[in-house]
């Protein structure tokens, strides 16, 4: 039931602790697109500050040790002892009663036993002083923290994480340190496994082209789409004003495999018409005219299976519809673009490599034809 946004504040100081964190929630209130801006610390409990005159103390022999005891005994309790009556056990605790600890006065006729066992009014050894200080002190990661949540309205988790970090490292002096907490944890979390997954997803695609195709070259040419999917995804997040959050994330990640098979279809029957001796120009325009149809079939298949996702309403429609815009935008402008990059690209590296063939040649018949002249040399002599 918490709120999405929650970050800790922590310091070993309590009182620089509250005023700092109360500084940054006040930032924070005044940032767009959150709203009920609290912390967990409320420092209006009414509490009496008792300090022991440790001279005085000194003197009639007693310590803060049997002063604090004393204290905790009559007016927190302790079980001294216990006893049974049948089967039921019975704890006997020792407390002053209810009316003798009811107000600060009582604090008077408390006594404390000195060195020569000699009953002194715990009045002439300590003062008290009324104050207000916290109802509880919260840690997290074992330190002193405050708490600082809010509500979003308008904007997404990820915005409002960068931007509260940025406030307190701006704002925050040194020796403070902040943490995220609960939804914001994980959705940091989440984001950082993301872009593994991204790189992860992106070597596996090359390694299985590669073994499929038998070449290091081509798959370089089928993943040219990649980029193109990825350039049409953020154009469209961008355009409808969504995000790049965790949903968007994993429909890029979708389309990154939905949109090599493009490039697949095209660079494969190049490849087939390359070996039937077939020209390259002719071979990619050949190719081009023969899967442009199987190719926009695929592709309006998945984009009108995916578009009640990016259209759609109803509860979680939010979540989902960053998704589904990520993958029909990308496949859109993939589908579009791959057919004229794609090609390009491929004649490209073939130029590339005809060339390093014939220069490799070159120095191979350079290489045989200086070592037959140093081998006939010998002999004409």
């Amino acid at each position: 039931r918490s709120k999405p946004l929650r970050v800790a504040i922590q310091h070993p100081d309590l009182d620089a602790l509250a005023t700092h964190s109360e500084r940054l929630r006040e930032m924070v209130a005044g940032m767009k697109g959150l709203h009920d801006v609290e912390t967990d610390l409320d420092i209006d409990k009414p509490q009496l500050s008792v300090t022991i005159e440790r001279d005085k103390a000194a003197a009639l022999g007693i310590s803060a040790a049997d002063i604090a005891e004393t204290l905790r005994v009559l007016l927190g309790s302790d079980e001294v002892t216990h006893y049974t009556v049948g089967n039921e056990r019975y704890n006997v605790i020792l407390q002053l009663a209810a009316d003798d600890r009811f107000s600060p006065g009582d604090l008077g006729a408390i006594y404390v036993r000195s060195r020569s066992g000699e009953l002194m009014p715990l009045a002439n050894i300590v003062s008290v002083h009324e104050r207000v200080g916290p109802s509880a002190v919260n840690h997290y990661d074992r330190r002193r923290s405050v708490t600082i949540d809010a509500s979003l309205d308008g904007t997404d988790l990820g915005t409002a994480v960068e931007q509260i970090k940025r406030m307190a490292k701006s704002g925050l002096p040194e020796g403070f340190t902040m943490a995220l907490v609960g939804q914001s944890r994980e959705y940091e979390k989440g984001s950082q496994g993301l872009g593994f997954t991204f790189v992860l997803a992106l070597v596996a695609i090359y390694l299985v082209l590669a073994g499929q195709f038998e070449s290091f070259i081509d798959p370089l040419t089928i993943m040219m789409a990649l980029p193109l999917a990825m350039l049409g995804a953020l154009v469209g997040l961008s355009t409808l004003g969504m995000t790049l959050n965790v949903y968007s994330f994993i429909g890029i990640i979708m389309l990154m495999g939905l949109v090599t098979k493009n490039s697949i279809l095209l660079v494969d029957y190049i490849n087939v018409l390359r070996r039937r001796g077939v020209e390259t120009r002719a071979a990619i325009l050949e190719a081009g005219r023969t899967r442009l149809r199987p190719i926009l079939m695929t592709a309006l298949s998945t984009i009108f299976g995916i578009l009640p996702i990016a259209l759609g309403t109803g509860a979680g429609a939010e979540t989902r519809r960053p998704l589904g815009v990520a993958v029909v935008a990308g496949m859109t402008t993939s589908t579009l673009l791959t057919l004229v990059v794609v090609p390009v690209f491929y004649s490209m590296l073939d130029r590339a490599r005809t060339r390093l063939s014939k220069k490799a040649a070159a120095t191979a018949e350079a290489t045989v034809a200086a070592v037959g002249e140093e081998t006939v040399s010998p002999r004409t002599g």
